[in-house]
C-alpha cells in the first residue's frame, strides 16, 4: 500500500513539474524584449512616418498592435489588407510589438481557374462549298455551316470530312480539327478521264 502511495505521489510531483515547466516556457515565449517575427495583414491603412501604431491581423488568428515609431523615417503608404512581415521585439504586453523592420510580403499567385469542360462534337459530311471561313457540309441530317477560321487546308467540294468542334454561343459550329476521310485527287481524276477516251 505504501509503495502504491509513493508511486502515485511521485507521478503527481512529475505532473506538477511538467505543468510548471510548460507555464514557464509559455511565459518565456511572450516575455518583453523577446525577438519576434510576425506575418499578417494590416487592419487599417498606415502612412509612414506619421502613423505611430498599426493594427495587424496575424496569420495565427490573433490581432497585434505594432509600434512603428522606431522604423526609418522613409515616407510610405500601406493600404488596409496589405500582407506584411513585422520584425521587432515583444512589448510589455503579449499583443504589443516594437517594429524595427516592416516589409510587404509577396503572396503566392492564386491557383488558375478551373478550365470549363468543353463539349466536343464530331460532324461528318461531304463538302458542299467553302466561302471564306465558312465551310458548308452536307450531312445525313441536312446542311451544316462550320466556321474554320485560321485553317488553311486545301479543301475540295465532294470530299468526305470529319469535323471535331464545339457549338458557339450563336449556335454556330466552330471547328477545332478537320480530318479528310476520302480526299479527291484532281490530277488522278484527270488522268483517269483521259485514259477513258
Amino acid at each position: 500500500m505504501n509503495a502504491r502511495i509513493r508511486i502515485l505521489a511521485g507521478a503527481s510531483v512529475l505532473a506538477l513539474l511538467w505543468v510548471i515547466a510548460m507555464a514557464s516556457g509559455a511565459a518565456a515565449a511572450s516575455a518583453p524584449d523577446d525577438f519576434r517575427v510576425l506575418d499578417g495583414f494590416l487592419v487599417q491603412t498606415i502612412v509612414l512616418p506619421d502613423s505611430a501604431i498599426a493594427q495587424v491581423s496575424a496569420d495565427d488568428g490573433h490581432t497585434y498592435y505594432v509600434d512603428l515609431r522606431l522604423l526609418p523615417r522613409t515616407p510610405a503608404r500601406l493600404e488596409s489588407g496589405a500582407p506584411i512581415t513585422v520584425v521587432g521585439y515583444q512589448g510589455e504586453r503579449a499583443d504589443m510589438i516594437y517594429a524595427h523592420v516592416l516589409k510587404l510580403r509577396e503572396l503566392p499567385p492564386p491557383p488558375p481557374p478551373e478550365r470549363a469542360s468543353v463539349d466536343l462534337r464530331v460532324i461528318e459530311g461531304k463538302i458542299a462549298a467553302r466561302t471564306g471561313d465558312i465551310l458548308t457540309l452536307r450531312t445525313s441530317t441536312g446542311t451544316v455551316a462550320v466556321r474554320i477560321a485560321g485553317m488553311t487546308a486545301r479543301l475540295i467540294a465532294g470530299e468526305l470530312v470529319q469535323v471535331l468542334g464545339v457549338l458557339a454561343g450563336d449556335d454556330s459550329f466552330v471547328a477545332k480539327a478537320l480530318i479528310l476521310r476520302s480526299p479527291i485527287w484532281r490530277d488522278a481524276d484527270a488522268g483517269r478521264r483521259g485514259a477513258d477516251r
